[in-house]
């Protein structure tokens, strides 16, 4: 055989290797991805607060980690009971060392009760119902399950502060003792990490925060859960600007029954500088903090591609 037919059949020899690896090296890929080799990832960076924004549809659901700490702002949607759970168990939370309720209707502690029933709960902060009206099962269930868990509970009052880890709370609202409507008795919450905050207001209305806007100087946050999903009526424009976000954060479902966001609500918002993020568009909205600079990122679930993509078959008239 002449030296270049033995040249030329180990070329040819090293291109059919080489191909014969690549094609394996991708099969391993498909296979075994790198995300599944060795340990889970842990959700936390040290002494990174990370605030996610769940994609809960048409209800509020915020997870709070820092180091060993995790905090839960309400708990979703009765109509997706087991969502909150397990969006928990997926980023990897095993016990959660406090778990604030807004308020106590169906949009925001609808998935309360799986939860309590799932994963470790140490204390719940909620108030007592002071509106006269009457609320489902999952709000007897879920104190039923207080008591079975062995949940301590407590309940905030306006001015009240403190800690769990690393995160600072402060109650500000609400400062009405009773009402009709629970939305107008929703908790309104800074938390404090580092320099940065957060305020999450529930379904917070006009008139509570014309209220605390009287006798509270502890609204400005950096990072703001937008009041009742986004509702013209919160929101106000004097409230806005006496909080003055850099982000604004609207948990709301796609194409809900509601109009949420409302136009309204979101030129108030662009009005005083805000980003706003939705849940409906962008899935869940992670917020960032060392305690100085802030970083959002945004993932989108499954269930919000499908719902998107079948609302783009169903009409032209929706787009990102």
């Amino acid at each position: 055989m002449s030296k270049t037919k033995r040249t030329n059949r180990r070329r040819l020899w090293l291109l059919t290797a080489g191909f014969v690896l690549l094609v394996a090296c991708a099969v391993v890929w498909q296979v075994f991805p790198p995300a599944t080799w060795g340990e889970p990832a842990e959700i936390r960076d040290d002494n990174v607060l990370t605030v996610r924004f769940l994609d809960v549809g048409q209800g509020d659901c915020t997870l709070l980690t820092v180091n060993d700490t995790a905090v839960l702002v309400d708990a979703g949607t009765v109509e997706r009971p087991n969502l909150a759970a397990e969006l928990l168990a997926a980023y990897g939370v095993t016990k959660l060392d406090a778990v604030i309720v807004s308020h106590p209707h169906a949009d925001h502690i609808g998935g309360l009760p799986t939860v309590l029933e799932r994963i470790p709960v140490k204390t719940l902060v909620m108030q007592s119902p002071r509106a006269a009206e009457t609320l489902g099962h999952y709000y007897d269930k879920t104190l039923a399950l207080l008591s079975e868990k062995n949940v301590k509970r407590v309940e905030p009052t306006a001015g009240d502060t403190f800690s769990v880890g690393e995160i600072a709370f402060t109650v500000l609202g609400p400062l009405a003792d009773e009402a009709e409507d629970l939305n107008d008795l929703s908790l309104c919450v800074r938390a404090d990490y580092g320099e940065r905050n957060f305020l999450f207001c529930g379904d917070m209305t006009a008139a509570e925060e014309q209220t605390l806007l009287q006798v509270d100087d502890g609204l400005c946050a950096d990072v703001l859960k937008v009041a009742h999903h986004g509702s013209g009526g919160s929101n106000s424009r004097e409230f806005l600007e006496a909080v003055r976000p850099e982000i604004a954060v609207v948990s709301c479902g796609l194409y809900n029954d509601y109009g949420h966001p409302h136009a309204s609500a979101l030129t108030r918002l662009a009005a005083v500088g805000a980003d706003v993020y939705r849940t409906d568009k962008r899935g869940t909205v992670t917020v960032t903090t060392d305690g100085k600079t802030v970083a959002v990122s945004c993932e989108k679930t499954e269930e919000t591609k499908e719902k998107t993509t079948k609302y783009r078959e169903d009409t032209s008239s929706f787009s990102f």
